[in-house]
C-alpha cells in the first residue's frame, strides 16, 4: 500500500533524490533469507499497467475487478504482510477504499499489516486483526521485524507513543 503521490515527493523523484531500496523488495529479500518463500504481490491495476508498457492492449475488466477472488488470492499463502509504505498524506487506494490495495481477505487468511511512515494507519484499515507500526524502513528495523515476526506475539514489548486506534471503536476490533 502507498500513498498518494504528493508535489514535494514527485519533485524529489524527478531530481533524484528520492528512490534506494524499495521497502517491499528489502522485506521480501529477509524473509527470503530465512527461508521463507516470499514474493511480492502484484495487483491487477500493476498487471494493466505492465501490459501497457510492454504495448499490449490492457485487459479493462481487471480495473474494473480491481481484486482477485479471494479463493485465488489465498490458496498458496500461509500469511500476507501488508506494507504500508506512506511517509505523508493518506493513503492512496487505486480505485476505492475498498480497492485492490486494502486486505479484503482478512477473515480466509492471517494478515499482519506493517506501518512504515504513518503510525495511524490503523485508521484506514480497521478490519486487520493484527498491526505493527515500525516507523520506517530502515533495514535495522527490518531486521528486528522479521525476527519478532519469528518469534511470535511475545517478541513485541514495545509501547506505542500514540494511539494508534485514532479513537476509532472498529479499529479495536
Amino acid at each position: 500500500m502507498k500513498g498518494a503521490e504528493s508535489g514535494m515527493s514527485a519533485l524529489a523523484k524527478a531530481m533524484g533524490m528520492a528512490g534506494g531500496t524499495n521497502p517491499a523488495e528489502l522485506l521480501r529479500d529477509k524473509l527470503i533469507s530465512k527461508g521463507f518463500d516470499a514474493f511480492i504481490y502484484e495487483s491487477p491495476v500493476d498487471k494493466m499497467k505492465k501490459q501497457i508498457e510492454a504495448g499490449e492492449k490492457p485487459d479493462i475488466n481487471i480495473y474494473f475487478a480491481g481484486k482477485n477472488a479471494i479463493a485465488d488470492f489465498v490458496k498458496d499463502m500461509d500469511l500476507v504482510i501488508t506494507l504500508c509504505d506512506i511517509n505523508e498524506g493518506r493513503p492512496s487506494f487505486g480505485l476505492s477504499k475498498g480497492g485492490g490495495e486494502i486486505p479484503w481477505y482478512v477473515f480466509e487468511i492471517p494478515v499482519v499489516a506493517v506501518s512504515c511512515g504513518q503510525p495511524t494507519m490503523l485508521a484506514d484499515i480497521p478490519q486487520v486483526r493484527t498491526y505493527i507500526n515500525a516507523y520506517d524502513t530502515k533495514d535495522s528495523t527490518f531486521d528486528a521485524l522479521v525476527e519478532n515476526l519469528m518469534t511470535g506475539e511475545e517478541a513485541f514489548k514495545g509501547q506505542d507513543p500514540i494511539d494508534s486506534f485514532c479513537g476509532l471503536f472498529d479499529a479495536r476490533l
